[in-house]
């Protein structure tokens, strides 16, 4: 009678090669996760309003984010103000000096917003946003025409943003969407 030897299979090598499998996998997840975390930190808008300007006011100031602003269109800092009954008020430059300036108040009652659009702006159109709906058109300022938006937010201040009248007004709407709550 002959013996069959049987082989035994090692076992003890799977368990360790499956353990090696999951650190890997634990590892790179590891690497992804805080790669996405740098890139959200990095590309979070900055806002540029002082702290001042922030406390001063009883709403959320909306500012543009820089990352979504139209090419050569930047903030001008120095303009960034409080007036008299909780107004802020900035400037921008565009990329052929065109002045655009955002004020922001506390939302006032839609009759006072309708009466505004009625008054200052009858020929306008709406577009929506992500923040609300704003109403386009333009206005006769000292004999000069220029473009305005008004742009109540929801649950938030009531914009206004004027430029000179001949701005591109898809440059404008991307301002207008570049615009951020502090």
């Amino acid at each position: 009678m002959s013996r069959v030897k049987k082989s035994i299979p090692n076992t003890k090598k799977r368990p360790l090669t499956r353990n090696i499998q999951i650190m890997i996998a634990a590892v790179i997840i590891i690497i992804i996760a805080g790669l996405i975390s740098i890139l959200i930190v990095t590309n979070k808008p900055q806002n540029p309003l002082p702290a001042s300007v922030v406390k001063a006011v009883p709403y959320s100031v909306y500012y543009p984010d820089t990352n979504r602003l139209p090419i050569n269109f930047s903030l001008i800092r120095g303009s960034i103000k409080v007036l008299t009954g909780n107004i802020v008020v900035f400037s921008m430059l565009g990329p052929n000096n065109e002045n655009i300036i955002i004020t922001q108040q506390g939302q006032p009652a839609s009759s006072v917003i309708s009466r505004f659009i009625s008054s200052t702006m009858p020929l306008h159109t709406l577009i929506g946003t992500p923040v609300g709906t704003a109403t386009v058109g333009s206005y006769n300022f000292n004999h000069s025409l220029r473009s305005i938006v008004s742009l109540p937010v929801i649950h938030g201040p009531w914009l206004i943003i004027t430029a000179p009248a001949n701005i591109n007004q898809g440059l404008l709407m991307q301002v207008v969407d570049s615009l951020r709550p502090s």
